[in-house]
């Protein structure tokens, strides 16, 4: 099954129970306004269809709440994300559970052709090379599913507007 994930934000009712677990924006004056709650979600590429949601509060990142998600994946799966999900961690977790991804390339990544760890396969695709972090994120843990190696070769594809 080829997937869509991404992120976003929701206002709900104004009731106390919904005041507590998702507060208002700290820039909102008491009383005015909703609670707003940040959603992540996998969608079916083929239908449509929410496949899976997760809900946190507001200031929550769009990656953290897919990492809530990647074990839903099944082997032969494709994902398909924005940059914000373009990391060597989240790469690794994506394949070690056999899936590929297709993200845009973060633009804090920078192109690394001049220094020989791209490779140019012909004038629209490359292969890339991303070295392991020098340390690893508090959250990184392999859980089981063995240590990463030392680099990694994403491919690289330029899809050009038609």
């Amino acid at each position: 099954m080829s997937c869509v994930v991404d992120g976003s934000s929701v206002s709900m009712p104004d009731t106390p129970l919904n005041q507590k677990a998702y507060p208002q924006p700290s820039g909102q004056a008491k009383g005015c306004g909703f609670p707003i709650a940040k959603i992540g979600a996998l969608f079916s590429l083929a239908t449509g269809a929410a496949v899976a949601t997760v809900i946190n509060v507001l200031n929550t990142h769009d990656i953290k709440l897919a990492r809530q998600i990647y074990q839903l994946l099944n082997p032969g799966d494709v994902l398909l994300g924005d940059c914000a999900f373009c990391s060597y961690a989240d790469m690794f977790f994506i394949q070690s559970y056999a899936c590929d991804a297709v993200f845009r390339l973060s633009q804090t990544r920078k192109s690394e052709v001049k220094c020989g760890k791209r490779k140019q396969l012909n004038s629209y695709d490359r292969i890339e090379v991303w070295l392991k972090p020098k340390t690893r994120a508090y959250w990184f843990v392999t859980r089981g599913r063995g240590s990463t190696s030392q680099k990694f070769n994403p491919t690289d594809y330029q899809i050009l507007p038609s």
